[in-house]
């Protein structure tokens, strides 16, 4: 800190003689501190000359100067700047200060917590992450130079050490408050501005001031080391584990495609082919190839392929990139058939071969994440313990920050439940990591936006988090996370989405949409919007000089001029523009130069092409290459008009391989044959006009000119001058969308990924970048590998979901292959969710430590009370449900049927049809399709007569249909699409039909469970299969509001096994239920 920075402290400026010493240019805007000494003389200390002049003294040579002295009193300090000198005299511009009577501790030390990083010094600086670059940072704010002073102040006669004081700086003050214990805590870092800076005497220190390191990474570092090097010695270390399985999954997809043989083909072609969409290309094969390994491999999602030229093919031995996904084997015609998604063509001729690029990439991924949990680089010091399972070193929790917001209460319809307010409370006051679990129908999307309001309208009281991610394994999880959300206006900063998809665009552009709305509603218009007048005629002006037929439509300029503008001009100007009206008429304007492109769309296409071209060597190794193949398609038509440096350049970069490439930087020329390739297309070649007709322009162009000259000069109202600021910014958000969504982006405090995503170079989401807070939606249904992605980024961690509910899902080669490890292991490490284990682990820490790190959300808003308590009794008994919230008079079976009771069970015994295979591992059951398909042309008109609206994105008025198997899936989807089924289209719009891994999250007023299963088998797992799952029927039991029908073979389900128990217990208490009052069922002999 600069003395010249203080914004405190008596200033005087002061003319002084120097005794003995003759000042030179070396004392100026030095520093200097004054004492006053016997006789009446100053001592002048200047620490940086203190070498060459060991001690200088001074004398008042002005009448202030001698005041000044004559007025010293003892405990007054004064800091000078040399201003000037001027033979053996200087001025000295000073600050006077007081020095604290009572005796201060030799030296002072503030203890600087991840807390007090997070919640201030992050938010004044952003290279602030750690405790080092905190103390710099405050150090250079604080510190007084060369002195080692520290100004302070308390508000009464002297700071006390004993009691708090603050710390003031240039630009922000430290209050300061003591333990019992002796220790310096801050309770705050506040900005000064003139409201707060204040009046109260400051005082200067000049006991060294020493900053304590207690965040986390300090306290427990070498505890952590310990326990996380012996926890991963063990050969039960969960790291270490997970580390395996992604290495056994690189290992099976290696080994899987390694067999799959190249495919010759010999020409394409298009299918329905459009530049706007994918496009799906048949590829013609050799007649000796052989398809059926590649059909075997083809999955529902497809096999991502890669293309190869001819001449390459023995040179290349990995599939590097991505072209298309192999979606169809015809093994007849000898064709593949791809889904494209290169923006440039295939080779007429080449191979195809199978690429793992993209799964290679996520498993790299993956491992980065291990790496780090493994060598202590992630920002949660205790992550790596926590996940092993490791008791943790105690730290205090953070203070809770602030009472809930009126904003955030209107996120839950009012004052939040008792569970709800204590997940905040959780959430806010954590040192690292919470889990909110949220059992169907809860909230809980509300609890993750009500915990981002408080956190970004902490910024009101200077409380806030800098930056905050909001994550999960799916898309459709992160959006809805988000959904509605703004910091102080703004949209967040959503990035990423599907294969080549900006799911942040359409956020901004509904933001940008409502707000162009909202201003003009609100803002009256002027008589005269001068200023949009002017720069409309500035682009008229613009379009004249440079556009290819501008100088050709001087006449219509002119006369746009004219006619624009004549309630605005003065007489003589009106007259010269008629003048040179007249002057253009006798004059045949020559034929005008064009670029080489003349089509204004291709010309943006083509700015648009080098826009995206990667010049630095990150961004050309992610995607460089193919937006190079982008841009050499686009100037195929244009080669005759570039050089052959410009050519090559471009094709190098289309083609570059790393390992074989002879050229090192290709980036480098690509951007020189850029600048190159736009000067030469789009530029307007010169042209010499006739000297009369340069005469007369040069005089349109002065008139024009004076005109807007005019115009700007007008006296403009202040009405007017606010409708032209709102027109320009209306103006901004409608023609520059990618600049202000990039101004909005350095504002965002929050972003959102997905979890897979959020490591991703080409987003900006950079290996090194640090969150204040991380929180994932839908945790217990992430592979654990991919939810390690977003955690080890950040500070403290929220994780949120339900692991009562769908866990995630193991590939059947990877658990085939563990299950050799044994299966206790197996269900341990690998089938448990993370989410699971770290709510049984974080439990058991709390006994240790008294921090409360989990907590359940236990009033259901969704179902009606009847379902509710039926889901609360059969899955969470540990934890009941409280369905008081659910007014059963909102929730009316409306259908008519069933009694108009909330649930219901239509058996459909094993004589109507038992369940058939549906392709490779799934079942179908028609009889229950049958009957389903009955109920619904029942309830369909009824629906479209009481909700004439339909809202697919909205539960009132849908219908589901959840089954657990996707070849039931496929079988409803076929009989509803069917003509003879009699289901109109208007009726279809309300049925989703889903399986119930597709269904959780959703919810619809009424529920088909279709069960399939109809068998007489012994075994639980050939009788019931997935049915048997609670997490499963969990899920498949939640999703309706209103009403819940069960579709299936009661006897295969709710009998009797050989051990007296149901098979399935859930199943059979439901079928129970709906044959008591609360119910309807219905069985046929």
């Amino acid at each position: 800190m600069k003395l010249l920075d203080l914004q405190f402290g008596d200033e005087i400026s002061d003319i002084f003689r120097v005794d003995r010493f003759t000042p030179d240019d070396t004392w100026l805007d030095k520093i200097c501190e004054l004492r006053l000494v016997d006789g009446g003389k100053i001592e002048l200390d200047l620490p940086k000359l203190r070498e060459k002049l060991p001690q200088v003294f001074i004398s008042p040579d002005s009448k202030s100067a001698s005041q000044l002295v004559e007025n010293w009193v003892p405990g007054i300090i004064i800091l000078g700047y040399v201003m000037n000198i001027n033979e053996q005299h200087i001025e000295v511009s000073c600050r006077q200060f007081r020095s604290p009577t009572i005796t201060i501790p030799e030296s002072l030390s503030i203890t600087i917590s991840d807390e007090f990083i997070d919640r201030y010094v992050a938010k004044y600086s952003k290279k602030a992450g750690n405790f080092k670059e905190a103390v710099r940072w405050l150090k250079d704010q604080f510190l007084l130079d060369d002195f080692g002073y520290w100004l302070v102040t308390q508000g009464s006669s002297n700071p006390s050490s004993e009691g708090g004081f603050s710390v003031l700086g240039k630009s922000y003050r430290i209050d300061l408050s003591k333990t019992p214990d002796g220790n310096l805590y801050p309770k705050r870092l506040i900005k000064l501005n003139n409201k707060n800076l204040s009046s109260e005497p400051v005082y200067l220190i000049s006991q060294p001031l020493e900053f304590t390191d207690e965040t986390i990474a300090n306290v427990a570092q070498s505890a952590i080391i310990n326990s996380l090097n012996n926890a991963l010695k063990s050969e039960n270390s969960w790291i270490n584990s997970w580390r395996a399985y992604n290495e056994e999954e690189q290992r099976i997809l290696e080994e899987r495609f390694s067999t799959l043989p190249d495919l010759h083909y010999s020409s394409f072609s298009y299918e329905d082919y459009s530049e706007e969409s994918r496009s799906i290309i048949h590829f013609n094969l050799s007649h000796d190839v052989v398809l059926n390994q590649w059909q075997k491999k083809i999955t529902q999602e497809g096999l991502n392929i890669q293309i190869l030229p001819e001449t390459e093919i023995k040179e290349i031995q990995s599939s590097a990139r991505v072209d298309g996904v192999a979606v169809e084997c015809q093994l007849k015609k000898l064709q593949l058939i791809v889904e494209w998604s290169c923006d440039t063509s295939p080779q007429n001729k080449g191979f195809i071969r199978p690429s793992i690029a993209l799964e290679s990439s996520r498993i790299k991924t993956r491992d980065r994440a291990l790496k780090k949990l493994e060598n202590r680089q992630v920002k949660l010091p205790t992550l790596s313990l926590i996940l092993e399972g490791s008791q943790i070193p105690q730290v205090p929790p953070r203070r809770e920050r602030q009472n809930i917001t009126q904003t955030a209460k209107r996120l839950f319809g009012g004052t939040p439940t008792p569970a709800q307010q204590k997940a905040l409370s959780i959430a806010l006051k954590t040192p690292d990591i919470a889990l909110i679990q949220g059992p169907p129908g809860t909230g809980k999307t509300r609890v993750i936006q009500a915990l981002l309001t408080l956190l970004t309208e902490g910024k009101r009281n200077e409380e806030v988090f800098e930056n905050i991610l909001v994550t999960s394994f799916q898309h459709e999880a992160v959006d809805n996370a988000i959904a509605g959300m703004k910091v102080s206006g703004l949209p967040v900063d959503r990035l990423g989405g599907q294969k080549g998809e900006d799911r942040g665009q359409a956020l901004f552009d509904a933001w940008s949409e409502q707000v162009i709305q909202d201003v003009q509603k609100n803002i009256p218009e002027p008589e005269v919007p001068r200023r949009v007048l002017v720069e409309k005629l500035e682009d008229v002006v613009t379009h004249w000089r440079k556009a290819p037929s501008g100088r050709d439509s001087t006449q219509a300029v002119l006369e746009q001029f004219r006619d624009l503008t004549v309630d605005f001009l003065r007489p003589e100007r009106c007259f010269e523009l008629e003048k040179l009206l007249l002057a253009r008429t006798q004059i045949v304007s020559p034929v005008m130069p064009k670029p080489v492109i003349e089509d204004e769309d291709n010309q943006v296409r083509l700015k648009k092409l080098l826009g995206k071209q990667c010049f630095t060597q990150d961004t050309f190794l992610e995607n460089g290459s193919k937006q190079a193949r982008s841009l050499k398609k686009f100037l195929d038509e244009h080669i005759d008009e570039l050089s052959a440096d410009q050519i090559e350049a471009v094709d190098i970069a289309s083609n570059w391989d790393p390992e074989k490439s002879t050229h090192p930087e290709p980036w480098i020329s690509l951007k020189a044959a850029c600048q190159g390739i736009e000067d030469r297309l789009l530029e307007v070649p010169a042209s010499n006009f006739p000297q009369e007709q340069n005469i007369l322009d040069l005089e349109v162009e002065t008139c024009l000119l004076n005109i807007l000259s005019d115009l700007k000069n007008m006296k403009v109202s202040p009405e007017e001058k606010v409708y032209e600021a709102l027109e320009l910014f209306i103006r901004s958000l409608k023609e520059e969308k990618e600049k202000v969504r990039e101004e909005i982006r350095q504002y965002a405090s929050i972003q959102a990924v997905s979890c897979g995503q959020a490591d991703s170079a080409t987003l900006g989401m950079k290996d090194t970048q640090v969150f204040s807070l991380v929180i994932v939606d839908e945790a217990a249904r992430a592979n654990p590998l991919d939810l390690l992605i977003p955690m080890v980024k950040g500070r403290r961690i929220i994780l949120v979901g339900d692991h009562k509910q769908l866990p995630h899902v193991l590939e059947r080669e990877i658990e085939e292959s563990l299950a050799n490890q044994g299966s206790e292991k197996l269900e341990e490490v690998y089938r448990k969710s993370l989410f699971e284990r770290l709510w049984d682990f974080l439990e058991k820490q709390s006994q240790f430590d008294n921090i409360e790190r989990t907590v359940r959300l236990v009033d259901q808003f969704r179902m009606h009370p009847v379902i509710g308590k039926f889901v609360s009794d059969n899955f969470y008994a540990d934890c009941p449900l409280n369905s008081s919230y659910v007014d059963a008079g909102n929730r009316i079976n409306v259908t008519n049927l069933y009694n108009n009771k909330p649930i219901a069970w239509l058996d459909v015994p094993r004589q109507e049809g038992t369940g058939a295979r549906s392709g490779k591992a799934s079942w179908s059951r028609q009889a229950e399709v049958k009957r389903i398909l009955e109920e619904l042309k029942k309830i369909l008109p009824i629906l479209e007569e009481r909700y004439p609206e339909v809202d697919p994105s909205h539960p009132q008025g849908m219908v589901g249909i959840i089954t657990f198997y996707s070849g039931q899936e496929d079988a409803f989807n076929q009989a509803l699409q069917d003509p003879k089924q009699g289901i109109k289209e208007s009726w279809r719009k309300r049925v989703r039909v889903g399986t119930v891994d597709a269904f959780q999250g959703r919810e619809y007023d009424i529920v088909y469970l279709s069960t399939v299963r109809s068998n007489q088998h012994q075994s639980i797992q050939k009788r019931l299969g997935f049915t048997a799952l609670p997490n499963r029927l969990c899920v498949a039991f939640s999703r309706a509001r209103c009403l819940l029908v069960g579709v299936g073979d009661s006897k295969c389900l709710a009998g009797l096994a050989p051990d007296g128990t149901p098979w399935s217990a859930p199943i059979k208490n439901f079928i129970d239920l709906c044959t008591s009052e609360a119910g309807y069922a219905e069985f046929k002999s």
